[in-house]
């Protein structure tokens, strides 16, 4: 494993002496490979945040091929003393490293972590802020989200918006679990770094990060949802999770990843969630037999009433997928090339 650039900041030892003022609080954490489209706007919307306390960038790019990590370097040097950037030459997330663990909470010199990758970004210049705030004043909080924005990043259209409830809300574990990964936002996730160290095994070794990871946080403490758009996700960035999937050669090998990260999320939890535990993983089943065009799987118990409930459409989608998925995939490039004229 080797690291090709790290910009290494002065680390103050705490003292009782030292001011408040002075210290770090809030550490940003961001991950980048191959952003260099989106890049600049996620720092500037770091940049941006308006606050009453000292806060980092820790920037870790993945070794990108087009130009992403000459950008944070830019910003880096105009921005001295902000940025804690580490530039990998081999890329870490296709050999299984766990990046955040292994390379940025361990320098996170705030007492609050808060999460943007590369192709998303904030809109509330007091997103910091507000979300801190009431950490620092409930102390029984472990996760702190808010409300987001989704566009397409093929078309640049709104694309809907990630929003759990209509009203600001605190969340159960067993709330957590069962919303799936997409519950929150993960860049509008602010929690305590001390509950960043030492994480459990089914998080360390899960598929994905932002679910497991609000799973873990929400048996640290009580979850809040701000009900408050803050900033943006994109989906269908070109090489993103969102966009991968779909393809039964990348969804099989996920959904036997995720049914071994369930497993150990139920023992960890010592069988507590297990009814809640087993109906997520048959919706994540049900999910990755729809992409992947599994029509016979998802015509079986227990799917079968989930796949009588969904509209005629969605059937006519899926059923398009898996009997022809050549005229599928050209239909999707001609609706993609409608879109992008049209904008």
């Amino acid at each position: 494993m080797r690291v090709m650039y790290v910009n290494k900041k002065e680390t103050v030892e705490d003292g009782e002496d030292r001011k408040l003022e002075n210290k770090t609080l809030v550490s940003i954490v961001c991950l980048t490979y191959n952003h260099q489209t989106y890049i600049r706007q996620a720092l500037d919307s770091f940049i941006m945040q308006k606050t009453s306390f000292r806060y980092e960038i820790l920037i870790h790019d993945d070794a990108s091929t087009d130009g992403t990590a000459d950008i944070v370097r830019e910003y880096d040097r105009k921005y001295p003393g902000m940025f804690h950037v580490v530039c990998q030459n081999e890329n870490q997330y296709s050999q299984g490293v766990e990046i955040c663990s292994e390379f940025l909470y361990p320098l996170a010199q705030g007492t609050y972590i808060a999460l943007c990758e590369g192709d998303d970004y904030w809109t509330d210049p007091f997103k910091l802020q507000k979300q801190v705030d009431f950490l620092q004043e409930n102390k029984d909080i472990s996760l702190c989200t808010a409300r987001a924005a989704v566009i397409d990043a093929a078309d640049g259209k709104t694309a809907g918006e990630i929003r759990p409830r209509r009203n600001a809300s605190f969340f159960l574990t067993e709330q957590v679990i069962a919303g799936g990964g997409g519950l929150f936002a993960t860049n509008s996730m602010v929690f305590r770094k001390k509950d960043a160290l030492g994480f459990p095994d089914f998080l360390k070794r899960a598929p994905v990060g932002d679910y497991p990871l609000a799973v873990y946080l929400s048996l640290c403490g009580r979850v809040y949802y701000m009900d408050e758009t803050m900033s943006v996700y994109r989906k269908n960035v070109k090489g993103s999770w969102s966009e991968r999937h779909g393809n039964a050669e990348l969804d099989l090998p996920f959904l036997k990843a995720m049914e071994t990260m369930f497993q150990e999320l139920d023992q960890y939890t010592e069988y507590k969630y297990s009814p809640v535990i087993s109906e997520s993983m048959a919706g994540i089943r049900f999910w990755v037999f729809s992409k992947s065009g599994c029509v016979k799987k998802m015509k079986e118990e227990p799917y079968r009433e989930w796949y009588r409930s969904c509209r005629a459409s969605w059937k006519a989608r899926i059923f398009l997928c898996s009997c022809a998925p050549g005229l599928y995939r050209f239909l999707a490039e001609i609706k993609h090339f409608i879109n992008k004229s049209v904008v």
